[in-house]
């Protein structure tokens, strides 16, 4: 399902927010699937900020901390869809799905 998670160390010294950090996390994914592209990846956080930088390079967002039905116009310009907690397993397979990933 994942092709990796990457956090800070692995992504230095570019780390997000700065669009450079997009560009070493599909590198980084390619080297064990060579099929992934900003299309058809997922970027998960709780950071407007990073999520914006994410959406500009055409990777679909995902907000956490807050339901979809929640959110202002401007995270709904931001974010392709938002979940509570990545715990939440109704939750997070409910994102999945609106991405036509089954899990």
């Amino acid at each position: 399902l994942f092709a990796g998670i990457l956090d800070c160390v692995e992504m230095g010294p570019y780390c997000k927010p700065n669009s450079k950090s997009c560009e070493i996390m599909l590198n980084k994914i390619n080297k064990k699937d060579k099929s992934a592209t900003y299309k058809n990846c997922l970027f998960f956080d709780d950071s407007l900020l990073n999520l914006k930088s994410a959406k500009e390079k055409g990777i679909k967002t995902v907000l956490v901390g807050k339901h979809m039905s929640d959110l202002n116009d401007k995270e709904k310009s931001i974010c392709d869809w938002a979940i509570l907690t990545v715990g939440d397993y109704k939750d997070v397979k409910k994102c999945f799905q609106q991405f036509g990933i089954h899990i």
